[in-house]
């Protein structure tokens, strides 16, 4: 508390004339055995001169030894100088000779940029990759049945947030949440993962993994297993295989497909393009790898839909949605996301009978397929005007994805047909909030105060 208390210069000078400079890590880790937390400042120079202070703790929990940097401080003549990368590059590198596996960062950074900071360190490069396989292990944890895993839609926004556990927990309205860290570098990956109860802050299981990256497969059934014992839960036959089962051994051709994957997700016109290319390229590696093909079914099926304008490119992304959308059942029938894929076709293309044999399959491979319950909603609505069983699979959809924007539109403009205004115009404020450069919710609200009578709210608020 009293070195907190002190000015960064005469911070600076007492750990200057204690020379923990070279002896910090040394000290850290002497009682590393016994879950202790040490503190050690770290005194930092460049080019022989004296830039700031960084202070880590030693931390030992769940038989992990991290170098936790808890801030950074640069000397105040120093800042504005570019020399935080150099901070914490130098930190990092101290605490890997020292005999650290694992780094954390949960800093005060003291006048510097942190999300520049981070890219200039060349994490956001990779952070794709960890992305992609934290969506993949939910998705070999949503083959579970017993298990309801919220979507990665959902959970992403969570990603560095300051909110507890407890409170998340109750936001997502969930009893356990796995939490952890995917680190690429070079050929090594490493994976840290911790099971922990919602309700009483307990941790169910932890665990780490440093492997060669051709491993990363089996890692993440391990993981998937991991967790299905700490939660006691026995996995059938059929689970067991299709946790097990891999659609491809290519590094390189998953590397591709994941980078596809993330950009499909913006909806973009040009990132539509690249993220084609990317499947592209990982159907040439291994040309039996099915999700790939599915990727680009659902990437055209967009392209079908937001450029139905250009009639010739319109029915050319059709045939072409088609086309992959069943190679990918072809060449991985037991995939949740080939038959969401083709399935999304004949949604499409009005042959609901089809669409909804799609969509059941999807669900009965992975139960938490959100995107397919919402599909299934999309049945019921246009095929048989049941307003009702819509609704319920809308809300099962949301269950499983809460930023889900087609189930909310849908649910709101059915509650307008129904006559349901109040309900309409409840769904449609709080989608603004969440969604706010989605149109179609304004244009919900708009035609709910019309029909309330609020002419003039109504004009003024669109």
């Amino acid at each position: 508390r009293r070195q907190r208390q002190m000015c960064i210069r005469d911070r600076y000078k007492a750990y200057e004339s204690a020379k923990k400079r070279d002896l910090f890590c040394r000290d850290l880790r002497k009682n590393k055995h016994n879950k202790s937390i040490d503190q050690a400042c770290l005194l930092m120079t460049h080019n022989g001169q004296g830039i700031g202070v960084i202070e880590i703790v030693h931390l030992n929990s769940w038989n992990m030894d991290i170098g936790w940097i808890m801030d950074i401080s640069l000397l105040p003549e120093k800042q504005g100088m570019g020399l935080g990368k150099h901070l914490l590059k130098e930190a990092l590198s101290r605490l890997y000779k020292a005999g650290y596996n694992n780094a954390g960062l949960g800093v005060t950074l003291t006048n510097i940029n942190a999300h520049q900071l981070y890219k200039q360190l060349g994490f956001e490069e990779y952070e794709y990759f960890a992305d992609g396989m934290t969506e993949d292990i939910l998705t070999e944890l949503s083959k579970i049945k017993d298990l309801l895993v919220i979507s990665r839609t959902t959970i992403m926004k969570y990603k560095g947030t300051k909110k507890t556990i407890k409170e998340i927990g109750k936001e997502l309205g969930v009893a356990n949440i796995l939490e952890g860290s995917i680190r690429l570098s070079g050929n090594r990956v490493r994976i840290t993962g911790q099971l922990i109860n919602a309700l009483n802050d307990q941790h169910l299981w932890a665990e780490k993994y440093d492997r060669d990256i051709e491993d990363i497969f089996s890692v993440q059934d391990e993981v998937a297993n991991a967790i299905a014992n700490a939660l006691r839960i026995e996995l059938s036959d059929e689970e067991a295989r299709m946790i097990s089962t891999t659609q491809t051994e290519s590094i390189e051709a998953y590397d591709y497909y994941i980078k596809g994957r993330t950009l499909s997700y913006f909806y973009e016109a040009q990132k539509n393009v690249e993220a084609i290319e990317y499947y592209k390229k990982a159907i040439e590696i291994d040309p039996q790898y099915s999700l790939p093909y599915a990727g680009i079914s659902r990437v055209r099926m967009s392209q079908f839909t937001f450029q139905f304008m250009d009639q010739e490119f319109s029915s050319f992304a059709l045939k072409e949605a088609e086309e992959f959308a069943k190679k990918a059942v072809l060449l991985g029938p037991n995939e949740a996301e080939t038959n969401f894929a083709l399935g999304f076709f004949y949604n499409a293309t009005q042959q609901f009978d089809l669409a909804f044999t799609s969509f059941n399959k999807a669900i009965m491979l992975n139960p938490s397929h959100a995107h397919a319950h919402d599909e299934i909603g999309d049945v019921y609505l246009y095929n048989y005007g049941d307003f009702n069983s819509a609704i319920r699979w809308y809300d099962k959809a949301l269950q499983r994805d809460r930023e889900l924007v087609p189930a909310k539109w849908f649910k709101a403009e059915i509650f307008l047909r129904n006559g349901q205004v109040n309900e309409a115009l409840k769904t449609a404020n709080e989608a603004i909030i969440d969604h706010p450069n989605v149109t179609q919710f304004y244009g919900i609200k708009h035609a709910a105060l019309m029909l309330q009578g609020k002419n003039k709210v109504a004009y003024d608020f669109i």
